[in-house]
């Protein structure tokens, strides 16, 4: 198995913290615009990659997997390559634009299928031998981690120079505190990569004592086995917290006012926009609230029309609520005690689905009073 030094009880809460949240974040935010689409996309490659690190998985799966654990330990590694080219497209798009990003993301991306390739071929001897090529070590193991290396150092460096060009823009607290998160984010991520290169160049250069050895070989092994990406994925992990808070949120609105969407749209379901399925699993949570608040709307202005007008008394109440949204009070008030005249006359009797929505909106009208 690759090596680890950190307790397993740390890694463990990462890795669960992570999946969770990379889950929720695929779930509830659809990717509605380039920047999410990306986001999207960096959980879901995040998620897999921290699932194969698990060694209780990677043992199970090796079973599977040709090449058994060293497969396992190549694909594992390339997710955390492919991790840091999906932001370095972040920084593009952010930086250059979303006409001009294109050309250097897709450049990064092919960049990054090299790599996994090369992973493959520097492994292939110990995959022979039933082995990582952590176990295997060598000249190859060196080379394996300095492309393992290669992208984190290129995209934090890269991340510096911009949030460095960004900081004298930055006017408000909220914008420096911004810019300077991901200053320390980018100079803490390639703390163990320049630790590996320095150990690396010392034994190079001749510089064999026993330190440079040992802190060689602590940097690479924590880079093998993952520990540090994956404290920092945790990290990252935590600033997509705010906008699947606001996503369930807007699902737990939707969930409140399902009923009165549900009987209001019976009486008047040309209201209704019906989707495919495929359009329905990319509406974002947002997108599925304001639509079902405009159906609401629109089936209560039908409604209403088969409705009597307000009591003097009613009408007199709602308007000196003095509230934004009387016109949308008034609709509520004329569905509750609005005296129902139909199609047929002032003696026709109101539907069941008019009932039922008298009986959801009877609380809105006791707000009214209130």
């Amino acid at each position: 198995m690759w090596p680890e030094r950190f307790p397993v009880a740390v890694t463990g809460s990462a890795t669960v913290l992570i999946l969770v949240l990379a889950v929720f974040r695929i779930v509830l935010v659809r990717g509605t615009s380039q920047a999410e689409r990306l986001v999207n996309l960096h959980a879901m490659v995040m998620g897999i990659g921290v699932f194969l690190r698990e060694p209780v998985v990677a043992r199970h799966l090796a079973r599977f997997v040709p090449g058994g654990l060293s497969t396992i330990f190549d694909v594992f590694h390339w997710t955390m390559v492919v991790t840091w080219v999906i932001g370095l497209g972040l920084c593009l798009l952010s930086a250059v634009g979303a006409a001009r990003y294109r050309a250097r993301y897709r450049a990064a991306l092919a960049g990054a299928a090299l790599i996994g390739v090369a992973f493959l071929v520097l492994s292939s001897p110990a995959r022979a031998e039933g082995m990582t090529i952590a176990m295997y070590a060598g000249w190859r193991y060196s080379v394996y981690i300095a492309l393992l290396s290669a992208p984190p150092v290129l995209v934090s460096a890269y991340m510096l120079r911009i949030m460095l060009r960004l900081w004298p823009q930055a006017t408000s607290q909220t914008e420096r505190g911004v810019v300077l998160n991901h200053l320390v984010l980018a100079a803490v991520s390639a703390i163990p990569f320049a630790m590996y290169a320095i150990f690396a160049a010392l034994g190079h250069a001749g510089a064999e004592t026993e330190f440079v050895r040992q802190g060689y070989r602590f940097a690479s092994d924590g880079l093998a086995s993952g520990e540090p990406q994956l404290l920092l994925g945790a990290m990252l992990c935590l600033g997509w917290v705010p906008s699947e808070l606001q996503a369930l949120s807007q699902l737990v609105q939707c969930a409140r006012r399902y009923r009165a969407w549900r009987d209001l749209t019976a009486a008047a379901p040309q209201v209704v926009l019906s989707l495919e399925w495929t359009d329905q699993w990319g509406t974002s949570p947002a997108e599925r609230l304001e639509r079902m608040r405009i159906e609401v709307g629109d089936a209560a202005e039908i409604v209403a029309r088969f409705a009597r007008p307000l009591p003097t008394g009613a009408d007199e109440i709602i308007e000196s609520t003095g509230q934004d949204d009387r016109e949308q009070l008034r609709k509520v008030a004329v569905l509750v005690i609005g005296n129902w005249s139909g199609h047929a006359g002032s003696h026709a009797r109101p539907s069941a689905s008019m009932t039922r929505v008298s009986k959801v909106a009877r609380p809105c009208l006791a707000a009214v009073d209130r």
